[in-house]
């Protein structure tokens, strides 16, 4: 018996010497303990929900062009044109529905295409080449409004600008080399007018990809492409200009030279525009 309580007391005696613990199942210090801190994780900051949410400022656009004259303009001239149609324009707010931006196409409405000697004498011998060449440039400025839906991106818009149309000539050899250049050309007849309409168009998304941000910082300005169709009425202003086949005729000058001799027509230039393209927000 006496070796029983000796034995007791030494078990005992063990458990008050053990050195303070910390309690496994609750995580919490057990009475007189001292607690040991936990290791601290990263903090990790959520984005602002403008950027997570953002979509894009900017969008660029190019395309096919075709232009049909009206009123007095369609009279005159009776002629289509047809080019290519470039525009950037930006929108100040992701979400904001409006964007302003610059629009430029460039249209032929005509050329001509004859041989000549390049000259008297011995120059007679050389035939060359002489392209004439009629053309209209459209540059305005636009105010779009745009509301941004999910796989569509319908917009109306106001353009103001300007109606330049010019016809030029130039002398190329006839070597039928397609990297040979013209090695002398001349602007025979030029005139601009003011201009300003209304226009219209639909994109189809094709592609999209949002951008990405690490640590509040872009790394992937992601983007979208839409086939783009729109039409405008253009309200041109008078101009001058030169028709195909019947405003250049040949004439004399004092000395019995050759030279040019032009007939311009005057209208006013009022346009309905057709383009289909791409059209790329970034």
């Amino acid at each position: 018996m006496k070796v029983l309580v000796c034995l007791l007391s030494i078990i005992a005696l063990s458990f008050t010497s053990l050195p303070p613990a910390t309690s496994q199942i609750s995580g919490k210090p057990i009475l007189g303990t001292t607690p040991t801190p936990a290791p601290s994780s990263p903090t990790v900051t959520p984005l602002p929900a403008d950027k997570e949410n953002q979509t894009f400022n900017g969008i660029a656009g190019i395309g096919f062009m075709m232009a049909f004259p009206q009123n007095t303009f369609s009279d005159t001239l009776d002629k289509y044109g047809y080019g290519i149609n470039l525009y950037g324009a930006y929108s100040p707010s992701s979400f904001a529905p409006f964007a302003v931006g610059i629009d430029l196409g460039f249209m032929s409405y005509g050329n001509e295409d004859f041989t000549q000697p390049l000259g008297g004498g011995a120059l007679s011998r050389i035939n060359v080449n002489i392209e004439t060449n009629y053309n209209l440039v459209t540059g305005h400025t636009f105010l779009r409004l745009q509301p941004d839906l999910k796989f569509v991106l319908p917009y109306i818009e106001g353009l103001v600008g300007f109606h330049y149309l010019y016809t030029s000539s130039e002398v190329k050899s006839q070597s039928n080399n397609p990297a040979d250049v013209p090695f002398a050309s001349s602007t025979n007849y030029d005139d601009i007018a003011l201009s300003y309409g209304i226009g219209g168009g639909l994109g189809i998304k094709l592609y999209s990809e949002k951008p990405e941000y690490k640590d509040g910082i872009m790394t992937n300005f992601g983007g979208a492409i839409y086939l783009d169709m729109r039409v405008r009425y253009l309200i041109g202003g008078k101009a001058e200009y030169l028709k195909p086949g019947v405003s250049i005729t040949n004439g004399k000058d004092a000395n019995g030279n050759d030279i040019p001799v032009y007939s311009p027509s005057t209208s006013t230039t009022d346009l309905l525009t057709a383009q289909l393209g791409l059209s790329f927000r970034f």
